[in-house]
């Protein structure tokens, strides 16, 4: 009994995935105004880790706020007062560079946002790319957007091998037990 819980602990073990989302992955950053058919600011690619990923929120010249990129989220601390202009679309893409990020399964806007306005209506996305529309919405330096970040989870080639070690262990238990 001890050897088949042990047996099922490392299973267990094995199946699970550490794998980052986006920490040490390469995130791109575009602005489109006055619609997504429109490149307004292109940033440099950026590497996701510790600190402010991005900052001229709108442009390098229209600093505005600072986007600060963790592993399961992005969060948007504003530092001036203003108002986004209407248009049918006046908002940002955070994108996959590299094609190395596990697929975007949700964006959610998380409970700390101060945002007057914003809502899940503004927030879309694919397996590769997260859409911000600020169209219209009012910001101060109080404000601070945060969205959390879900995507798919694939085991790492690691965690493969050890879900194999620990199939063949419950099947090596299994044998004895019957022999």
């Amino acid at each position: 009994m001890k050897r088949t819980l042990l047996a099922i602990s490392c299973l267990l073990a094995a199946t699970s995935s550490n794998a980052a989302l986006l920490d040490g992955k390469i995130i791109g950053y575009e602005y489109y105004y006055p619609d997504l058919n429109n490149l307004y600011y292109s940033a440099p690619p950026t590497t996701v880790g510790d600190g402010i990923e991005f900052t001229g929120t709108y442009s390098s010249y229209y600093d505005v706020a600072s986007v600060d990129i963790a592993d399961n989220s992005i969060t948007f601390d504003f530092y001036t007062s203003s108002f986004w202009s209407y248009s049918i679309f006046n908002g940002l893409r955070l994108f996959d560079i590299n094609d190395t990020i596990d697929a975007f399964t949700s964006v959610t806007i998380d409970p700390i946002t101060t945002m007057g306005g914003l809502s899940q209506s503004n927030i879309t996305f694919d397996g590769d790319n997260i859409y911000v529309n600020w169209q219209a919405l009012p910001f101060d330096e109080n404000t601070i957007v945060k969205l959390n970040i879900n995507g798919s989870s694939v085991p790492e080639p690691g965690s493969l091998a050890l879900l194999g070690i620990g199939l063949a262990g419950l099947g090596v238990l299994r044998r004895r037990k019957f022999v």
